[in-house]
């Protein structure tokens, strides 16, 4: 079927898949992304580049998702040539600046996910900041090395 009003609502869906998520219009995900991990994992890596686009800094103080138990904040610290995860209550997300939350750094531990997911899938991920303000944004689940587009 080639009619050109679905051709048209096809890629306006498209655009507005691939735009920024904003929060409150201050805080814009870029590229939300969630690691593949093995077929039977119940633990998996998510990844994003955070903008405040405000004068205001914002506090990230929770991430959830119908999809995963639980969704703590981690960072990865090289200590001796010892790479650990610690856990962060939250992070502050300057005024005029980002975040990126990526493999050997920031990142988001999903915990309990229900099910295995699979690259091409789409994880709807909320972003909770301290003074209210609430942004939902699909993560894409991608192979295992992708990097981010940004």
């Amino acid at each position: 079927m080639n009619h050109p009003s679905i051709m048209r609502l096809a890629v306006l869906l498209a655009f507005l898949v691939a735009r920024p998520v904003l929060a409150g219009g201050d805080v814009v995900a870029h590229a939300p992304w969630i690691e593949e991990g093995p077929p039977n994992t119940s633990v998996l890596a998510g990844y994003v580049d955070m903008e405040n686009t405000s004068n205001t800094p914002r506090r990230l103080v929770a991430v959830k998702s119908p999809l995963v138990d639980e969704i703590m904040i981690h960072v990865t610290e090289v200590k001796n040539g010892v790479a650990s995860m610690r856990h962060v209550d939250g992070l502050d997300l300057p005024a005029k600046g980002h975040i990126v939350f990526k493999p050997g750094g920031y990142h988001l531990m999903l915990m309990g996910v229900h099910g295995p997911l699979k690259a091409g899938d789409q994880v709807p991920l909320e972003f909770e900041f301290a003074n209210g303000e609430q942004m939902r944004v699909n993560a894409e689940v991608r192979k295992s090395g992708s990097a981010s587009p940004r």
